[in-house]
């Protein structure tokens, strides 16, 4: 029998000097097929590791209703995106994914998820914002998001729009009425 170094350790009894004990590693099991699901990450957040348990959980009840979280038509396949590649399809600077076209759809800056959003993701005020987007548009380089006024508003146009891309607030998140699911970031 081998002994592997790293699994010698000192053994030390009240009444007796410390000496060496090799310890026997046991057997590697067989693996186990077991099926995870990776939660979904806020944006401000880290993924999550659930194992799945039966029945998973509507999407609703695994969101935490004050984080933003990503939706996307389905059409995109988008699994993950970075908050970076969220604030350059935002800015103008990304114009596809996988290949097709994205088109951004902002919440309008006034509500909760809007403002998060901003503060966030774009990391600026809706000023800034703006201002870059008109120099954008003025130098013909770009069309700024179309802006969507409620949460029913997101779910229709980004399930009408092959490309659309959107954002809600965990709380806002509705999966039963759609066949959008959020979209996991990875920073």
């Amino acid at each position: 029998m081998t002994v592997d170094p790293d699994l010698t350790v000192q053994v030390a009894l009240l009444s007796q000097p410390a000496r060496s004990v090799a310890l026997t590693p046991l057997p590697t099991p067989e693996p186990t097929p077991v099926a995870t699901t990776i939660g979904v990450a806020p944006i401000t957040g880290e993924p999550k590791a659930q194992t799945n348990v039966e029945p998973i959980a509507p999407v609703s009840h695994q969101l935490v209703p004050d984080h933003l979280y990503v939706v996307a038509n389905p059409a995109l396949g988008l699994k993950t995106i970075s908050q970076s590649q969220l604030a350059d399809i935002y800015y103008g600077r990304a114009t596809t994914l996988n290949g097709r076209t994205v088109t951004p759809i902002l919440r309008s800056p006034s509500d909760a998820a809007g403002s998060k959003f901003f503060k966030q993701v774009l990391r600026s005020s809706v000023r800034p914002y703006r201002d870059e987007w008109q120099r954008i548009s003025a130098a013909g380089k770009g069309t700024p998001p179309s802006i969507v006024s409620n949460t029913p508003d997101v779910w229709t146009t980004v399930n009408a729009k092959s490309g659309a891309i959107s954002f809600v607030l965990g709380s806002e998140f509705d999966g039963a009425a759609t066949n959008l699911r959020p979209v996991k970031i990875t920073d």
